[in-house]
């Protein structure tokens, strides 16, 4: 299973930030770079300007937020696709390296690390400045060079996360915003091995911002109140459950899965709210897998005597086994499924596009000229991206 998917996932390799026509407010192309999804340019006040190229129009119209609405410029970027296929083809060859022991696996992971973190000349740059802007045994292939230069790079993101206003401002946020800062500032501090620091880490975000997150029906407000209600309560839930599963790593305790909020809430109350929701009631059709991964990691954690959880991702996801997070959660329930589907029913991971995509809403061709209308009332007004990536 592993093997297949990683093999065609590295097909799309190597990946880098600095895979990229426009170059960040810094000047250099290693700086992470996107924009911030929901943002629409307003050129109402850009006074007699009726024609704007994309540069004019990001530099003179002010930029307005339309929630749940992506704005296809996005697709102009692909800095967090490259880092999404580094992130699953690291999980998929460990794996495939793990069952199998074949170095072509090892060899790609180091390869592909050493390009997105070590090199000088393509490594990301320790830092996430320019994010969403408004506009165990170590195979022979693994090298130290990478290990070593991967550990200074993840000590110099702690120290940015930790002293970097946005950084600070994140982890100060009411909503998701915060959880995920904390699954990056602990894994951070777990992976340098650095664990106290990663409990104390742990402790202010359940001391802190966790504490109004859960309401006393297991609704999270701070999701339930966006336009895609669905979609970020499971966002908030996979960012809740990996602080949970962090904890449990580096020896929390009590482990996140069992803290409460200010109302006695906690983690399953929350599941079992989000369980309970019909995603087309607000339009969100299709979206019912997202909660998959935390409710397999709560069957791990709880157990499911009754076999409620695994009818749930049955009832959205028939072939749910041959999910890769299906292999990490043991005494899941097969629900009767039989292997050997995979490739007919999923086929491999895709790898996002990590060069430039020009829409025609977002530019006909490079320096292109048009006339500027308000977007969100034409045809591309409600496209939803393939991978949300909105913190």
């Amino acid at each position: 299973m592993c093997e297949n998917w990683s093999r065609e996932l590295w097909a799309s390799a190597p990946w880098s930030v600095t895979n990229k026509t426009i170059t960040p407010p810094s000047g250099d192309m290693r700086d992470y770079l996107s924009f911030a999804v929901y943002y629409w340019p307003d050129c109402s006040e850009a006074g007699n300007i009726t024609e704007l190229a994309d540069e004019e129009m990001w530099n003179t119209c002010k930029y307005v937020r339309r929630d749940g609405i992506f704005n296809p410029d996005i697709y102009l970027i692909q800095n967090p696709q490259a880092l999404i296929n580094v992130s699953n083809y690291v999980y998929l060859a460990a794996l495939a390296y793990a069952s199998t022991g074949n170095p072509e696996y090892s060899a790609n992971l180091d390869h592909a690390l050493h390009t997105f973190f070590v090199n000088e000349e393509t490594k990301m740059n320790p830092n996430l400045n320019y994010a969403q802007i408004v506009r165990a045994l170590k195979p022979a292939e693994w090298r130290q060079v990478t290990e070593d230069g991967f550990l200074t790079w993840v000590t110099q993101q702690i120290t940015w996360m930790e002293t970097s206003e946005l950084a600070l401002e994140e982890l100060a946020s009411p909503n998701n915003h915060a959880t995920f800062a904390y699954n990056q500032l602990s894994a951070l501090y777990a992976f340098v091995g650095n664990n106290d620091m990663a409990k104390q880490a742990l402790e202010k975000f359940y001391n802190g911002v966790y504490l109004d997150q859960i309401w006393p029906n297991g609704d999270q407000y701070y999701e339930s109140m966006r336009t895609r209600p669905y979609h970020y309560r499971a966002y908030n839930l996979l960012a809740l459950v990996t602080n949970a599963e962090i904890g449990d790593f580096v020896g929390l305790e009590p482990s996140g899965w069992e803290r409460k909020t200010n109302v006695g809430t906690g983690l399953r109350e929350a599941l079992e709210y989000a369980m309970q929701q019909d995603p087309e009631t607000t339009e969100e059709y299709n979206q019912r897998k997202q909660l998959a991964p935390s409710i397999a990691a709560a069957i791990r954690k709880f157990g499911d005597p009754d076999g409620k959880y695994a009818d749930f991702l049955y009832t959205i996801d028939p072939y749910y086994i041959n999910q890769p997070w299906y292999a990490l959660n043991v005494g899941i329930n097969d629900s009767g499924i039989k292997w050997g589907i995979l490739e007919t029913t999923y086929g491999a991971i895709p790898a996002q596009p990590t060069r430039p995509v020009l829409s025609k809403t977002a530019s006909e061709a490079a320096g292109a000229k048009r006339t500027w209308a308000p977007r969100g009332s034409g045809p591309m007004a409600g496209i939803v991206a393939p991978t949300d990536l909105p913190l």
